[in-house]
Order: C-alpha cells, then sequence, then structure tokens
C-alpha cells in the first residue's frame, strides 16, 4: 500500500503497508542514506504537480517528480494519471518506461 499526500503543493507517496514482505524489510539495494532503512514509511514518489493535462482515458496528469523503485533502489522519472480509484504510473529511463495500474484501498 502506497499513501499518497499533498505537501506544499507537490504530491508524494510513501509505503504504508506490504504485502508479499514482512513488514520490517529493509530498502538493500537503496543508496545513500536510504541503504538499510524499512520500506514502511519509505517516500517513494516525489514532487508530482498536476500539468491542468486530462487524458479522456487515464484521467488527470501529474508530473515533474520522480517515482523510486525500492526492488532495484534505482529513482526514475515519472507521470501519473488519476481517474476515479485507479492510478496509473509511469516511471521512464531515456525513452523506455514501465505503466502499472494501482487502485485506491477503500
Amino acid at each position: 500500500y502506497v499513501e499518497i499526500y499533498e505537501k506544499d503543493g507537490a504530491f508524494f507517496g510513501k509505503i504504508a503497508k506490504l504485502l508479499l514482505k514482512p513488514q520490517d524489510t529493509l530498502c538493500e539495494k537503496c543508496e545513500g542514506d536510504l541503504k538499510n532503512k524499512p520500506l514502511i514509511g519509505l517516500e517513494i514518489i516525489k514532487n508530482m504537480k498536476k500539468t491542468g493535462s486530462v487524458d479522456a482515458e487515464m484521467g488527470e496528469e501529474y508530473a515533474g517528480g520522480t517515482v523510486m523503485d525500492p526492488d532495484n533502489g534505482k529513482t526514475y522519472k515519472c507521470k501519473i494519471w488519476v481517474k476515479d480509484d485507479t492510478l496509473t504510473l509511469r516511471g521512464y529511463i531515456g525513452f523506455l518506461y514501465r505503466t502499472q495500474k494501482w487502485f485506491r484501498v477503500k
């Protein structure tokens, strides 16, 4: 589970709960001061801002920030679209990207 929240006009996301790993799992592949920090509470989405664009299929667009993959410790440029209870997240490295759909927990 990732908790999305607003701070100073930008949106961030931190890991709130793990489903497939023990809750005390550490970020072994993270770099710098995040190395071996707990995954729970780790801020993996940073500085996303509304662009004002809306895609008919995917929803309202957010961009300008980054997403960190705790499985490999790498940080990527990011775009997010939100429509209803679905968040579509796309991480970029150069012209390559990976897209995931996340669903709101109620």
